[in-house]
């Protein structure tokens, strides 16, 4: 399925490691910037040489399979604070299936690490099951599931069990089942994170991490066109901050006179409330003709996109932990103009490499995007800067690179137990 794009990346170990990579989506199936960043570092591994499989969910393909070293054996759900977790009987099930798959496929395969990318809508036992088999454990974080899987009714809260009415007929039948029921903390002997802001976030709330590297994402690099149109890439929904566009956009042409910008949406939004809000918005200020909903685009026809703008807006309300699209459009020549949520400001530099503005603040976003159009040195030097922080910092290859070596070290066992 995956064949190496690009030119071979270079080993940096002689010794290829066999990899088994668990996550809840993965590609075709993507609902952002981690499942995408999943696939194309399975490819890298592959391309370096590493045995690499995955198991994964049938999310997007409709039924459980397999595809060479893709294992759609899993079918998530969505475990939230509040929402109703369904019978006892239907948890069991599912724990079952789910314990029992990886079992069985770390059997099989005998895999030297299994490197967790996303577990939300999974299981909590994964990581447990790994370390009573005696495999070693790396992941790669790139949002806040971590922090918030104690939702998980298998969760162990704070050492002990969740304290829900679930917890004692799970945990029982559990036992019955011969399933694994996590006890004490969640093994965290290598972690990757996006982000130090993911990095402290995750200490603060774990407290107990072995070793955690700082790791940003990277990409392959490419050429770029630029034909001065703005473009947000993410979802549209509220905490992305979309209506913040919006309303810069108002500002340029009402109060500015810039009748030639326009706004290009991309990505799909599950709030069905909120997507008929920001219509109702533009075509009560009659910004119909400005304003495009691309949808959900797939990586080619986002590569387009990039190539089709100049200037990219990241108005994010919540604690953005990386966002991969401040990245790509960077290295395709557009200026972020961007809030200072989350790590924001561990990839951008004011007036260097991108503007910032405050949060739900369409006039500050405005003033911004109004210094790119009228100074061209502003304009030009943050794109020269950029790219060039792009190929410095956040190639691909040199992604792999590290958590190559993160990896190697997590099989190998340096730092713990040797396997027997």
């Amino acid at each position: 399925m995956f064949a190496p794009a690009g030119p071979r990346f270079r080993p940096i170990f002689a010794v290829h490691v066999k990899i088994l990579v668990v996550s809840n989506y993965f590609p075709p199936y993507h609902r952002g910037g981690y499942e995408l960043g999943c696939g194309e570092a399975v490819e890298a591994l592959i391309a370096r040489g590493h045995e690499v499989h995955v198991l994964t969910s049938d999310t997007g393909v409709g039924r459980q399979s397999t595809d060479g070293r893709i294992y759609r054996w899993l079918r998530p759900k969505s475990w939230r604070p509040g929402r109703r977790m369904g019978s006892a009987h239907r948890l069991l099930t599912r724990e079952l299936k789910i314990q029992r798959a990886f079992v069985r496929l770390c059997k099989r395969l005998e895999p030297d690490v299994v490197f967790v990318w996303n577990l939300v809508g999974l299981s909590v036992s994964i990581p447990f099951l790994a370390q009573s088999l005696g495999i070693p454990l790396g992941y790669y974080v790139f949002d806040d599931w971590i922090r918030t899987w104690e939702a998980d009714p298998w969760h162990p809260s704070s050492g002990g069990p969740r304290k829900s009415r679930y917890a004692p007929i799970l945990r029982k039948a559990g036992s019955l089942l011969d399933l694994a029921v996590p006890e004490g903390r969640l093994p965290l002997p290598h972690v990757f994170c996006a982000s130090r802001y993911l990095e402290r976030g995750l200490i603060d709330s774990a407290g107990h991490v072995g070793k955690s590297s700082v790791v940003p994402w990277g990409l392959r690099l490419a050429g770029s066109q630029q034909p001065h149109r703005l473009l947000f890439c993410g979802g549209a929904v509220r905490h992305k901050g979309v209506h913040t566009a919006i309303a810069a956009l108002d500002t340029l042409v009402r109060e500015h006179g810039r009748k030639e910008v326009t706004l290009s949406i991309a990505g799909s939004t599950s709030d069905v409330r909120y997507l008929a809000e920001l219509e109702s918005w533009i075509a009560a200020r009659d910004l119909q003709g400005r304003t495009r909903f691309l949808g959900m685009l797939d990586r080619h026809e986002l590569i387009r996109a990039y190539g089709e703008h100049d200037i990219q807006l990241f108005p994010s309300i919540w604690e953005e932990p990386f966002g991969i699209v401040r990245l790509e459009a960077m290295a395709s020549g557009l200026p972020v103009v961007s809030t200072r949520t989350g790590a924001a400001e561990e990839v951008h530099q004011h007036g260097e490499t991108g503007l910032f503005f405050t949060a739900e603040d369409p006039e500050s976003c405005a003033r911004e995007v109004l210094r790119l159009l009228d100074e061209p040195d502003l304009f030009g030097g943050i794109r020269e800067r950029s790219r060039q922080e792009i190929e410095e910092r956040y190639q691909l290859g040199r992604v792999m690179d590290s958590l190559e070596s993160l990896l190697f070290e997590a099989a190998t066992g340096r730092g713990q137990t040797p396997r027997c």
